[in-house]
């Protein structure tokens, strides 16, 4: 909500909004109060008479939120947020970024990538950048860049002129009958690309190459497969360092950027191929990225000191947490890692549990913190205890239940040896926890940022 209430702030709209959050705990709001946006700190009913319409999110209750019910009864419009979008997207020539995983960081790096190409770009993502800290950006070009998401099927919404699909995994199925109704869903959703435009897909994974067949308009490739449009065929790490060699057709581009893990070489193929479709330079594409600024909460570092890193990721399905794990392992391969994992939502725990208790190679000890509901009532369809000793067996990791930020130190402090990698992961509010270890280790938060910045 925040970006799009930015934007339209820009743009010239009078917008105000309400949130529990304090602007001291978010920066966010914070933000926006500094722009001149006003935000109430509770969901008031006081709506005044010249309100064209209430926009609200899927996390709202419209039947139970104060706001909404006044709404209703002064014959005020209720209006879904991605229908908003929608019509401010209807009004350039939207890019849109969509996929189970990769949607934030792909939008960040094509934003970056095409504002640093000269384009005047307008976004609307989910991605804090330092250029652009609630992920809005109000440009005057013809082009709008958005994260299309999947979770409540609000990208049916959108008819992008470059519609890049990342990848198709098992996720949110309280909005999914199965997986083959994901693969409709998303295929109607790729359907909709205008007829000028073009449909990007990531030609990694063996869904898209599947769900391709049902894709009747004009679509592109990426990955790290031969045959694709834009292809990486050399990858090497050198420490939070990752150099690249890829083919964008026939021109050759070797760089380096400060992410690493074969996913995010993925997320800047589709980055490099919106490039190359608008038709830019993509030769200087090699120049922006290794200057890529970090994201709040992707691979986000922390803090650090002579023994401890200590890294922050919004990874909340197997796919994340394995792609995440599995670079953090490859990155620091002598390193002692040590995760704290916070479950995000009872729904996805129940249905992905097996692919959960897998998720974890890589890691050497694991602390499982209790689910974040997110406001879920249902039952568990396993303890966690039984989670815990599942994961000890399926990702050959010491895995143990702790039970709240201070027990989740302890267990750090329990297995720090001479060089650790401390990791949190979760969608919830698990990233609290990475300045408390900093504090509880005597570790400087802005002074590791700015180290691990020099060495990158």
């Amino acid at each position: 909500m925040a970006p799009l209430a930015c934007y339209l702030h820009d743009s010239g709209h009078s917008v105000t909004g309400s949130d529990h959050s304090s602007p001291k705990k978010n920066p966010r709001i914070k933000y926006l109060l500094e722009r001149g946006i006003e935000i109430n700190p509770t969901h008031s009913q006081d709506l005044s008479a010249d309100i064209h319409a209430v926009c609200y999110s899927s996390a709202i209750n419209i039947k139970k939120n104060p706001g909404c019910i006044a709404a209703t009864k002064k014959n005020i419009p209720l209006v879904h947020r991605s229908k908003l979008l929608a019509e401010v997207a209807s009004t350039k020539k939207l890019i849109a970024i969509s996929g189970t995983h990769g949607k934030t960081t792909t939008s960040a790096l094509a934003a970056q990538l095409l504002v640093g190409l000269g384009v005047d770009l307008s976004v609307i993502i989910g991605a804090q950048t330092k250029e652009m800290p609630v992920g809005c950006r109000f440009g005057q070009s013809e082009y709008l860049l958005i994260e299309a998401d999947e979770s409540d099927r609000s990208f049916l919404n959108y008819r992008p002129f470059i519609n890049v699909i990342h990848n198709i995994t098992e996720d949110h199925m309280d909005q999914f009958r199965d997986f083959a109704h994901i693969e409709d869903t998303f295929a109607e959703y790729a359907n909709q690309t205008l007829k000028d435009g073009v449909c990007l897909l990531g030609w990694d994974h063996k869904e898209i190459r599947k769900f391709s067949e049902k894709v009747l308009v004009d679509f592109k490739s990426y990955g790290f497969n031969i045959g694709t449009e834009v292809r990486c065929y050399q990858v090497t790490q050198e420490g939070p360092l990752t150099h690249y060699k890829i083919m964008a057709d026939k021109q050759k581009l070797e760089g380096c950027f400060p992410l690493s893990g074969n996913h995010n070489i993925q997320n800047l193929l589709a980055a490099i191929s919106i490039v190359k479709i608008l038709g830019l330079d993509v030769s200087k594409v090699v120049d922006i990225t290794k200057d890529f600024s970090p994201i709040h909460r992707r691979s986000e570092l922390i803090g650090t000191n002579n023994s401890c890193i200590v890294i922050d990721d919004y990874a909340h399905n197997p796919d994340k947490i394995s792609a995440f794990c599995s670079s953090i392992s490859n990155v620091y391969p002598e390193h002692n890692i040590i995760a704290i994992y916070q479950p995000h939502r009872i729904s996805r725990y129940n249905l992905l549990f097996e692919k959960f208790i897998e998720s974890f190679k890589g890691c050497h000890y694991v602390g499982v913190l209790p689910i974040y509901s997110a406001g879920e009532k249902i039952n568990l369809s396993h303890p966690l205890s039984v989670f815990v000793d599942r994961m000890k067996l399926k990702s050959r990791v010491e895995s143990v239940e702790v039970k709240d930020f201070d027990d989740s130190i302890q267990f750090i402090k329990s297995n720090v040896g001479d060089k650790n990698v401390i990791i949190t992961l979760g969608a919830g509010d698990i990233n609290h926890l990475g300045p408390l270890i900093c504090k509880s280790l005597n570790m400087g938060v802005e002074d590791g940022k700015k180290k691990i910045k020099e060495k990158v």
